[in-house]
């Protein structure tokens, strides 16, 4: 049976480190939220110059988590149990 585990909390809180003694412990794919940042920064060099790195991240927000969504789905139906 697949299993799929959402971590979220505050920064710094110890989320990565759980994840992955969980990950670990029920044999987990890891699937984190930053997987795709440097790409996101990449593609959006021209708003970043517009509104600046401090507000860039609540920009891309929404297209961030759409993606973390979309690659888990993927993983989930090639039947991979997930840790989030």
């Amino acid at each position: 049976m697949q299993e799929v585990y959402f971590v979220s909390g505050q920064a710094a809180s110890g989320k990565t480190k759980f994840a992955k003694a969980l990950a670990a412990s029920r044999k987990l794919l890891i699937l984190d939220l930053d997987d795709s940042l440097e790409w996101m920064i990449a593609s959006n060099r021209s708003t970043i110059n517009e509104l600046g790195m401090e507000n860039l991240l609540s920009y891309i927000g929404p297209e961030r988590y759409k993606n973390l969504l979309e690659r888990a789905s993927a993983q989930f139906a090639q039947g991979k149990s997930l840790v989030i």
